[in-house]
């Protein structure tokens, strides 16, 4: 008798009550279920590290492609520009294969009527002879190391920009553009108008080493 009330006891201990509350766990239950979440946040975390790892990889090797990106930029722009260099020396070799200075001779009138006096236009012709001659001695020379300074005039009277030395200085960058490159060009207390910077500048990149620009206007 003692035995069935005990029995009928713990089942309602055990049961469900009346409005369907689910009965508290041992200790044993809850320990088993904290250790169960434990395994699975180990598991996460560490499927987080690889993820982090293969991210971290990822993005090392996106720095890694735009490092090279960058080197293959600079590699075309150079090549770019060499193209063209090698462009222009095409079209100034087709046109000089019996080359001769064809730049017009400026007579002295011609700089009194700019409004210029005698020490202007002694100055001045004396620039177009020195143009002359640098362009004449870059076409025979074999090497590197000529210095440019027909151009370099820090001691002297400014040169003023006149489009009659336009030709002078055609003269002068195609024979820059046609060598195997010079060691220096020295401008020096000139006015070079767009036109001239137009002609000049394009044949100095690539194939001038040091190139010394001062006192400019």
């Amino acid at each position: 008798m003692d035995d069935d009330q005990s029995d009928a006891k713990r089942r309602r201990v055990h049961a469900p009550n009346s409005r369907g509350d689910v009965p508290p766990r041992t200790l044993d239950g809850i320990n088993a279920v904290l250790e169960e979440h434990a395994r699975q946040i180990e598991t996460l975390a560490a499927a987080n590290k690889v993820l982090e790892g293969r991210n971290a990889a990822l993005e090392e090797r996106c720095k890694a492609l735009d490092r090279k990106s960058e080197s293959l930029k600079r590699s075309c722009d150079k090549l770019e520009v060499r193209c063209i260099s090698m462009e222009r020396s095409i079209q100034v070799l087709k046109k000089d294969v019996n080359w001769s200075y064809s730049a017009p001779y400026v007579p002295r009138d011609y700089w009194i009527e700019q409004g210029h006096d005698e020490e202007y236009t002694n100055n001045v012709d004396w620039c177009i002879e020195r143009i002359k001659e640098n362009a004449q001695a870059i076409r025979r020379s074999k090497s590197q190391n000529f210095c440019c300074s027909c151009l370099d005039y820090g001691d002297q009277l400014t040169i003023l920009h006149d489009d009659a030395l336009l030709p002078h200085f055609k003269e002068l960058a195609d024979a820059i553009q046609v060598s195997n490159g010079i060691e220096q060009i020295c401008i020096d207390n000139m006015e070079l108008g767009p036109s001239a910077l137009s002609i000049l500048c394009p044949v100095m990149e690539g194939r001038v080493l040091d190139i010394v620009m001062q006192s400019l206007r």
